[in-house]
């Protein structure tokens, strides 16, 4: 919203600019007349918006060279409107911004309101200043000799002080009493305390609502001269309307409405005075950081949310106690919590090795290719089992069978392919005489050979066993961490 007002500003800077540009193109002495006076228009800068002192210092600065010098009539006004719309920004920027704490107040009374432990709670938080107002209210009726008995024994005193909201408004009697009989009368107090603080911060908001509205609706426009009038004259009467704005939202609690004021802004035609105008602006300057302030800080005060003391001396208070118990266990008990401290330690320690990097640095490794603990045979062992069975084979072919040299390169491809079916022909020969073959015959050299073979077959089969467990080595990995 701040850049939305830098903006604004800028924009009806802009159209004053291009007016009296218009009108110097008319009236070309402006320069010589008041040379000074143009220098400290051209300085004023409002790209961005100068602070209140500045402006101050500016008006004094036209104030003194208005006595010193010959100046000029409509480069007055001029200067005054650059002043006006710095002003005018500052308000309006100052307006939006105080809102927001009030917006924030009623925030935290629909937070609570209607919740039974809630307000309770902001009983209970604001009880000790609740009797501290009693107390001193009795402090200074017991100083002018007041009849304390008949005081302390009226009931609407006692809710006058404890619940200072029941003096500033009328109950509803039906609504009140019919209340009571869903909730305690101290309760249902409570409550109408939190509603009415909320429809009063509603009702300021709406207030500052149209005074944005107002602020927005009635800005001063530069574009056009009215017809029949100077420069000097039509931009004295938007200024004149604008000072007026202000001064109006100076003194908020003015009788006169918000309709009202702009009715009456649309029909000033009046040129008014530069000495009066000068003045109000000025007065405004003055008044207005402190005076805006005061008033929202007084409603802020009546109707906004508790402060910080009284929302938090009761989570202090038991934080003082609690604290104050859990140091004397904590002294009567230094071993116990030294050795439980250590006890904890240690856990954490074992868990982060045994559980955390332990069983990552495992999956590491088996990606790293690092663990080799599932190999359940080794490759050349494998390949000697080969070997020598097939040399087993080509020499019992050579020597008892006399085979030539292609039919045994023949079958040392059979071999490799796990066919030894001529060793087995010759076998089933031998076994027919198994005494006499054992004697004199091939059968233990055929039974060796086949017992070779039945190796080879096991190794193999472990060898596939072998691929396979490699191939899901990753998974046995995590499944190990998992175990561990």
């Amino acid at each position: 919203m701040d850049t939305f007002i830098s903006e604004h500003i800028k924009q009806l800077d802009a159209s004053l600019d291009t007016t009296f540009t218009k009108h110097v193109q008319e009236y070309s002495s402006v320069q010589q007349i008041s040379d000074n006076l143009l220098k400290s228009t051209q300085a004023l800068d409002l790209s961005s918006l100068p602070s209140l002192e500045h402006i101050r210092d500016n008006l004094v600065t036209l104030t003194q060279l208005r006595e010193n010098e010959r100046t000029d009539t409509d480069l007055e006004w001029l200067f005054i409107a650059k002043c006006t719309l710095a002003v005018y920004g500052y308000v309006f920027s100052d307006v939006l911004n105080l809102t927001l704490p009030v917006s924030e107040s009623i925030d935290y009374w629909n937070g609570i309101e209607g919740s039974t432990w809630q307000e309770t709670y902001y009983a209970l938080q604001t009880i000790p200043f609740r009797l501290y107002s009693l107390a001193k209210d009795a402090a200074r009726h017991i100083s002018n000799s007041v009849d304390m008995q008949s005081l302390f024994t009226s009931s609407d005193y006692l809710l006058t002080q404890l619940f200072p909201i029941h003096s500033r408004k009328s109950l509803d009697a039906r609504k009140f009493f019919g209340s009571l009989q869903r909730r305690p009368f101290l309760l249902q107090m409570i409550h109408e305390e939190i509603r009415f603080k909320r429809k009063a911060l509603e009702k300021f908001r709406s207030e500052q609502a149209a005074n944005l509205g107002m602020l927005l609706t009635a800005s001063p426009q530069f574009n056009n001269s009215a017809e029949g009038k100077t420069f000097g004259q039509s931009v004295g009467s938007q200024v004149n309307q604008s000072v007026q704005m202000l001064s109006f939202l100076l003194n908020p609690d003015t009788t006169i409405n918000q309709a009202s004021m702009l009715t009456s802004l649309a029909d000033t035609s009046k040129e008014a005075a530069i000495d009066n105008v000068v003045d109000a602006l000025t007065r405004i300057i003055h008044q207005w950081p402190n005076a805006r302030k005061r008033y929202v800080a007084a409603v802020q005060e009546s109707y906004g949310k508790p402060s910080r003391l009284t929302r938090y001396w009761i989570p202090a208070v038991l934080s003082y106690f609690l604290g104050q118990i859990a140091l004397r266990y904590a002294l009567n008990r230094k071993e116990d919590i030294v050795r439980c401290v250590g006890e904890l330690g240690n856990t954490a320690h074992d868990f982060l090795i045994n559980w955390i990097w332990e069983p990552v640095k495992k999956v590491w490794e088996t990606i790293r290719l690092k663990d080799q603990q599932l190999r359940l045979l080794s490759k050349q062992g494998l390949q000697s089992d080969l070997e020598s069975l097939e040399r087993m084979v080509i020499g019992f072919a050579k020597d008892n069978l006399h085979w030539t040299e292609g039919d045994l390169a023949k079958l040392a491809e059979d071999i490799r392919e796990g066919d030894i079916s001529v060793v087995l022909r010759e076998y089933e020969k031998e076994i027919k005489s198994p005494l006499k073959n054992a004697v004199l015959g091939d059968l233990l050299q055929t039974i060796l050979i086949q017992v070779q073979k039945t190796k080879v077959d096991v190794d193999l089969a472990m060898s596939a066993l072998d691929k396979l467990l490699r191939s899901n080595e990753l998974n046995f990995a995590f499944l190990g961490s998992c175990d561990i």
